[in-house]
C-alpha cells in the first residue's frame, strides 16, 4: 500500500510555481500640445477720431478674447499714426510703398481708386457677397466701389450742411431760421453781417493747399455743384477742365475773398492748421456762416471736444443748420435747388497681409449688425450704412431732429467724387486754384492755371471743356 502511494505520488505532475508579479510598465500620458501662438495683426486707426478710445479698449481686447475661445488666438497692434488727415495720409502712403503698412486700416474712401491701381488693397468682393453684402444701402456701396469690385467696408456715410450762427444773424436783424434759396441770398445775409456785426467774420469757404481735401470737397466742390458742373464726366471718361460751372466757383471765391472782403483775410488759409482753425472761429461766434461736414453738429455739443460750444448759452442756443442752395433755383446738378457731396472713411486691408482671413474676421466683427448698432448709438450722428441698422427700432429710438432732416433732407440731393486715381491729383489742382484767388489772380487765371496743371497730368486726350 505505501509503495501504491509512492508510485501514485511520483505520476503527478510537479506543481507550478507562483509567478512573482512583474510591475506593469505605465502608459505615458498623452502630450498636452502647445498652446497656439498668437497671430500678430496689425491696425492704423486715426487718433483723432471720436471713436478711437473704441477701438483701443473694445473692439480691439474683445476680439482677441473672440478669436482665442475658438482656438485661434490673434494679437492685434495697435498703429497709432500721424494726426490729422494729411499727415495720416502721408504715412500711411509712405508705409504701404514700402511694404511696412498695418494688414488693416482706415482709409478716406476717395482715395480707393488710387490705391487698387497702386497695388495696394485687397479686394472683398467674393467675401462680402458671401458675407451679409446685400444689408448695405447703395450709396454706402458706391462709396467703396470701384471697377466694379468693393474695397472696404463702411459703417455709415456723411452729407454737408451749412451752418449758421443764430446770434450773429439775430444781431444783424435777419430772420431765423433761415435758408437761402441762391449765392446771391448768401452774399446778402453775409453784406448785412459785415455792415451791422463788423467785429466778426460773415462767411468762409474752406480754400489753399493747406486745406487738402477739406478745401476741395468742403469749399469748392459745394460750390460747383451748385452751378450745375463737376469735375469728371462719367459719359465721355474725360476730366472737365474748362466750364461755366468751374469759372462761377472761382468768381464766387474771389467775391468773398478779395472783391468784397466778407471771409477771412487770404493768408488765414496759408499758414498753420486752418481747418482746424476755421471752425473754433465759428466754435467762439467769430464766423457766421461755414460750409463743413454734418458732424461739427455733434462735435459742438460735446464736452470732450475742441469744437465745444460750452453752456451758457451752448450749441443749440447759438447754431442752425441749413442746406446750401444752388447758385439760383434749379440751377444745381442735375437741375436741383439745393446740393451736397458724400464721402466718409472705410477699413480696407493690405493686399499684402499675411492673414487675409483673419483680417476679414475682423471687419465682420467690426461691421456687424449687433455691433454697428451699438457704435451709432455710443457715437451718434452717422447715417447707417447698413439697412437692418437704419430700420432697427433701437436705433431710431436714438434718432435726433438732425439725423431726420439730414436723412430727409440731404441723402436724396447727394453725390459723390469719382471714384478714380487721377481724382487726388485732380483736387490737389482745384486746392491749387483757391489759394491762385487768394495770392490776387482772376478767375479765368486761376482756371487756365487749374486746366494746365490737370492736362499735364492726365493728358490732353482725357480732358474736355465745355
Amino acid at each position: 500500500m505505501l509503495v501504491l502511494l509512492a508510485i501514485v505520488a511520483a505520476c503527478r505532475p510537479a506543481p507550478t510555481p507562483t509567478p512573482t508579479p512583474v510591475p506593469a510598465t505605465p502608459t505615458p500620458a498623452p502630450e498636452t500640445p502647445a498652446p497656439a501662438k498668437p497671430v500678430t495683426l496689425r491696425l492704423a486707426h486715426p487718433t483723432w477720431f471720436t471713436d478711437f478710445p473704441r477701438y483701443k479698449n473694445y473692439y480691439i481686447p474683445k476680439f482677441e478674447e473672440m478669436m482665442a475661445a475658438k482656438g485661434t488666438p490673434v494679437k492685434i497692434e495697435l498703429v497709432e499714426y500721424p494726426a490729422p488727415d494729411d499727415p495720416y495720409r502721408e504715412k500711411q502712403l509712405l508705409d504701404l510703398a514700402a511694404g511696412v503698412a498695418p494688414d488693416l486700416f482706415a482709409l478716406d474712401t476717395f482715395y480707393i481708386g488710387a490705391d487698387v491701381e497702386a497695388g495696394y488693397l485687397l479686394d472683398l468682393t467674393d467675401r462680402v457677397k458671401a458675407w451679409e453684402w446685400d444689408k448695405w444701402v447703395e450709396a454706402a456701396k458706391g462709396a467703396v466701389t470701384y471697377k466694379g469690385r468693393v474695397w472696404g467696408l463702411n459703417r455709415d456715410t456723411d452729407v454737408r450742411p451749412l451752418y449758421y450762427r443764430k446770434d450773429i444773424f439775430e444781431k444783424a436783424g435777419i430772420p431765423v431760421p433761415w435758408q437761402p434759396k441762391s449765392w446771391d441770398d448768401i452774399l446778402e445775409a453775409a453784406r448785412t453781417i459785415k455792415e451791422k456785426v463788423p467785429d466778426v467774420y460773415p462767411i468762409a469757404f474752406k480754400a489753399g493747399v493747406l486745406g487738402g481735401e477739406a478745401t476741395t470737397m468742403q469749399g469748392f466742390y459745394m460750390l460747383l455743384l451748385g452751378a450745375g458742373g463737376r469735375l469728371y464726366n462719367p459719359e465721355t471718361g474725360k476730366w472737365i477742365i474748362k466750364s461755366p460751372a468751374l469759372l462761377d466757383t472761382l468768381r464766387f471765391y474771389r467775391t468773398i475773398y478779395i472783391d468784397e472782403e466778407l471771409s477771412v483775410p487770404p493768408d488765414f488759409w496759408l499758414a498753420g492748421s486752418p481747418v482746424d482753425q476755421v471752425h473754433l472761429l465759428l466754435r467762439d461766434g467769430k464766423l457766421a456762416m461755414l460750409v463743413t461736414w454734418d458732424g461739427v453738429w455733434y462735435d459742438s455739443a460735446n464736452p470732450d471736444h475742441e469744437r465745444y460750444i460750452p453752456e451758457p448759452p451752448g450749441r443749440d442756443a447759438v447754431l442752425a443748420y441749413a442746406k446750401m442752395p444752388a447758385k439760383a433755383p434749379g440751377a444745381g446738378i442735375r437741375g436741383q435747388d439745393f446740393v451736397t457731396i458724400s464721402g466718409g472713411w472705410c477699413y480696407a486691408i493690405n493686399a499684402k497681409t499675411e492673414h487675409p482671413d483673419l483680417a476679414f474676421e475682423f471687419l465682420k466683427f467690426v461691421y456687424s449688425k449687433e455691433e454697428v448698432l451699438k457704435h451709432l448709438i455710443e457715437y451718434p450722428g452717422g447715417l447707417p450704412a447698413r439697412k437692418d441698422v437704419a430700420e432697427d427700432p433701437e436705433w431710431k429710438k436714438t434718432v435726433d431732429d438732425y439725423t431726420i432732416w439730414r436723412a430727409n433732407e440731404l441723402v436724396p440731393l447727394t453725390t459723390f467724387r469719382p471714384p478714380l486715381p487721377e481724382y487726388v491729383k485732380v483736387s490737389e489742382a482745384v486746392q491749387t486754384a483757391t489759394e491762385n484767388i487768394l495770392l490776387g489772380k482772376t478767375p479765368e487765371e486761376a482756371l487756365e492755371a487749374f486746366a494746365k496743371e490737370v492736362t499735364e497730368y492726365v493728358g490732353a486726350e482725357n480732358t474736355e471743356e465745355q
